[in-house]
């Protein structure tokens, strides 16, 4: 059985959604955008993965993304590997902030 990835994103300026088309190619998965998300059960795939950018030092829509995910897994019961990834963080140089926003989040 092949292992199945989705990657779920919300993009504002194209870049997220770049990446999580680049992902999807890679990884032989599928990119859906969020607004179409919640149409496509997470318990259909082995992976989920979700891409959005930090805004106002908080995870564009994670906390909506969790909260469907949680109901699809109740209705499903199959958990699926869930990882996620965050576009427009500070430089790599900045790990006062990045640890910030880590613990934040």
């Amino acid at each position: 059985m092949a292992h199945k990835t989705i990657i779920i994103y919300k993009s504002s300026t194209g870049f997220t959604e770049k990446y999580a088309r680049l992902l999807a190619e890679k990884l032989d998965g599928t990119a859906v955008d969020f607004k179409k998300a919640g149409r496509i059960p997470p318990s259909d795939f082995d992976t989920v993965i979700f891409g959005t950018r930090t805004h106002a030092g908080s995870i564009d829509g994670f906390d909506k993304f969790r909260k469907i995910l949680r109901k699809q897994i109740r209705a499903h019961a199959k958990t699926p590997s869930c990882i996620l990834f965050v576009t427009g963080a500070s430089p790599a140089t900045e790990q006062e902030i990045i640890h910030k926003f880590r613990k934040d989040n």
